[in-house]
């Protein structure tokens, strides 16, 4: 059994006084918070996105930006067999390879 979902709800006082955001990737994703990346179809949102997976996984820089090292969850869904590809390249860029760890 799973534990209910909860919701807060703040006053614009208790708004005003929550501590300043903490960034994962400096300037561009909030810590603990949900995003949304959109955009025309072959634009290059999947690789944006999984650039800036790889380099929270990786600790390093993103597009310059300084990254917050931690664990990463990336749901595919669709395209997943052309991922595998472009992980290599995220690699073979980077001049690293990691090796690939199952939960």
């Amino acid at each position: 059994m799973s534990s209910p979902i909860t919701l807060t709800l703040y006053s614009a006082a208790e708004i005003k006084r929550l501590p300043p955001p903490e960034w994962l990737i400096d300037g561009h994703l909030v810590q603990n918070s949900i995003a949304v990346l959109y955009g025309p179809s072959g634009g290059g949102k999947s690789f944006l996105a999984l650039d800036g997976a790889l380099s929270v996984a990786t600790g390093r820089d993103w597009l310059g930006r300084p990254v917050q090292q931690g664990v990463v969850i990336y749901v595919l869904a669709e395209g997943a067999s052309g991922f595998g590809a472009r992980i290599t390249a995220w690699e073979e860029d980077r001049g690293r390879r990691r090796r690939s760890r199952r939960a």
